[in-house]
Parts: structure tokens; C-alpha cells; sequence
């Protein structure tokens, strides 16, 4: 089957970012019909290392709920 010829008009149109989806849709049916799976990639570790904590008091009860326990 032929691509049709609506398709460049169409994308064309369509904005970056509809683009993109567009694209990421296709090679996944792709990947699908070949019967593999999507490599990911910019797999990025330890981007926030450091910018997240957690409270010493993180299990302690809260004061609002003392009247429970």
C-alpha cells in the first residue's frame, strides 16, 4: 500500500509538537508489527541527586491528628 497522498498536506499543518507524537506513534506500530519493542533512549540517572529530601520527622505523628491516637 502506497502512502497517501494526503499525508504531507496534513503534516504540513500540523504543529512540532504534533509532529513528534506523530511520529513516536508510527515507529512504535512499526516496532510492533516487526515484533519488537522500542529502545528508550535519553535515559538520564541521577538528574535531581541531591535536590530531594526527606525530613528527619518524616514519620512523626501529625500534631492536627493527635486527638486520634
Amino acid at each position: 500500500m502506497a502512502m497517501p497522498n494526503w499525508v504531507p498536506e496534513y503534516w504540513a499543518k500540523l504543529n512540532d509538537e504534533n509532529k513528534k507524537q506523530a511520529d513516536d506513534f508510527i515507529k512504535q506500530l512499526y516496532l510492533k508489527q516487526e515484533g519488537g519493542q522500542q529502545k528508550k533512549t535519553n535515559l538520564q540517572f541521577d538528574v535531581l541527586k541531591g535536590q530531594i529530601w526527606v525530613a528527619d520527622n518524616f514519620d512523626d505523628p501529625l500534631p492536627c491528628f493527635k486527638e486520634y491516637m
